[in-house]
């Protein structure tokens, strides 16, 4: 062992100093940003340790993309030595629910990332989002409905006569969602559900006031969010054996079925990493300046990932399953607001 990280300490301090030059920013506030300058040598191993300090609960969020096609892989540890990791190409996401038991000590999260040597060199961007701190409410807004408190009386919302169909349903599944946040207790770990509620209302607004829909690339971003709620849960709730098992007895079965399995599970984090990365990326102009849609994004990952690792290592041993217990019906109702979202067209809808 003693060896081991002797061979890892020329490597490490160099990937450190790399990393240490390259910080290019932090901000404290509404985010805690960390970016750091990755650097792959050629025929050299790749080694970094960082320590991340972690103050509120929430979801801790590592993001990373490098030129070239090396495989890195990235372990996220907590103080009490649990810990998620990700093995891949570039991008790579990881997304890790904080919970307030998780801030009981003073000693820093770690996140660990490795690769082979291997011929190619690349260049790239590390970014740890820290949680941020509670939001203190807008004295001059209306309060939403969320987690069961109290909130103030909405009038009801009329659609004007003859007026599409889907606006209709819009209005009615943006209540319904409304409903189903007032009649939960259960916190908003990621806290992306009175943002949403929020941003829902004020669509409702621009559509029944002005008839104004959000753009075309607003409307492929939601539904893009849409298709990834559906996949999860078509995960959670499927039928197909390769999917929720159990595991073969058989040695060669089970290696084979993990094989398989794997690559169904590969698929669907990659189409997760897809619409997360567009969405950053700021493929949809008019959510820019939103912070719920990677929220919910980091949400429904690390939902994702509770519903695939209990299928292989039990329902209690598996990641984040107070948080899926918690979040996935919300979730399930945001899917369906949003889709009906995606649905509506007004007088103004853009095509941009």
């Amino acid at each position: 062992m003693r060896n081991s990280r002797r061979r890892w300490t020329g490597a490490v301090l160099a990937a450190m100093l790399a990393a240490l030059a390259g910080l290019v920013g932090f901000t404290e506030g509404r985010t805690s940003e960390l970016r750091y300058a990755l650097s792959i040598q050629d025929n050299a191993r790749v080694g970094y340790d960082l320590p991340i300090q972690v103050r509120h609960p929430g979801m801790l969020t590592v993001r990373a993309e490098w030129s070239g096609s090396r495989v890195l892989f990235f372990r996220l540890e907590r103080p009490d030595g649990s810990e998620m990791h990700r093995t891949g190409s570039s991008p790579l996401r990881i997304d890790m629910p904080v919970e307030p038991e998780h801030l009981t000590g003073e000693e820093p999260w770690k996140l660990i990332i490795r690769g082979l040597a291997m011929r190619g060199s690349g260049e790239g961007t590390l970014v740890v989002r820290a949680p941020q701190p509670p939001e203190a409410p807008d004295p001059g807004s209306s309060p939403s409905a969320s987690n069961g408190e109290a909130t103030e009386a909405r009038p009801p919302r009329v659609v004007p006569h003859g007026s599409p169909p889907a606006w209709s349903r819009f209005v009615v599944a943006t209540e319904g969602f409304r409903e189903t946040l007032a009649r939960s207790d259960a916190p908003d770990a990621c806290r992306w559900q009175t943002p949403l509620m929020t941003f829902l209302d004020d669509r409702t607004d621009d559509l029944l006031k002005q008839s104004e829909a959000p753009s075309r690339s607003t409307r492929e971003a939601l539904d893009g969010i849409v298709k990834t709620i559906r996949r999860v849960e078509g995960l959670r709730s499927s039928d197909d054996p390769l999917l929720i098992g159990p595991p073969p007895e058989d040695p060669d079965r089970r290696t084979a079925w993990l094989r398989l399995r794997g690559e169904e599970i590969r698929t669907l984090e990659a189409e997760l990493d897809d619409v997360s990365s567009d969405l950053a990326r700021g493929h949809a102009p008019e959510l820019e300046d939103e912070a719920w849609p990677l929220r919910l994004m980091a949400c429904i990952t690390a939902c994702e990932r509770h519903f695939e690792e209990r299928v292989r290592l039990g329902e209690g041993r598996a990641t984040n399953l107070d948080l899926a217990n918690d979040q996935w019906d919300r979730v399930l109702a945001a899917g369906r607001t949003l889709a009906a979202l995606v649905a509506v067209e007004g007088d103004h809808a853009g095509t941009n």
